[in-house]
């Protein structure tokens, strides 16, 4: 995986991610496993990379699902996580306040 660019919040702590554990059970309270998995490899890459495509099939990818069940997850629960900024990319609202 490629290490990180200047303009992400990971800034050379490549192998820490904060969590706030309140705020995470909150947010996936009720949640199945899989859908909990997908947020938390979404939340990894964008930490890593400093945002996400917009693209579903790219997500479904890096979510580790196949894109038809990825495109449930996302409308049933991820979508309300994460939003679309005006560079086109979705970043989940908490994710530049961990800093």
């Amino acid at each position: 995986m490629a290490k990180n660019s200047k303009n992400t919040p990971n800034q050379g702590n490549d192998d820490h991610f904060p969590i706030n554990v309140i705020d995470f059970y909150i947010s996936t309270h009720g949640w199945f496993a899989h859908e909990v998995g997908a947020y938390i490899r979404l939340r990894l890459h964008e930490w890593e990379r400093g945002h996400l495509p917009e693209d579903p099939i790219r997500l479904a990818r890096i979510s580790g699902m196949e894109p038809e069940d990825f495109n449930k997850v996302w409308d049933s629960v991820l979508k309300d996580q994460f939003e679309k900024t005006e560079s086109g990319y979705v970043n989940h609202p908490r994710h530049w306040r961990m800093l």
